[in-house]
């Protein structure tokens, strides 16, 4: 997955339709797990995760 082009700038945005909700998800969910991956790297946090309810999103950030 290529997050820049599919979740900050998308080719096509869907007017209507069931598309139309997975596009305002991904809207949501992306600005959620940059700010989860810049508090994990200015606290120096190896791990972390986010849920939604529905789900866990494990994340990690290699010490090197």
């Amino acid at each position: 997955m290529n997050f820049y082009h599919e979740i900050v700038e998308p080719e096509t945005v869907p007017i209507e339709g069931p598309e139309i909700l997975g596009y305002k998800a991904a809207r949501l969910a992306g600005p959620t797990i940059i700010q989860e991956y810049h508090v994990m790297i200015q606290e120096d946090l190896e791990y972390s995760y986010l849920t939604t309810g529905l789900g866990i999103m494990l994340l990690r950030v290699p010490n090197d």
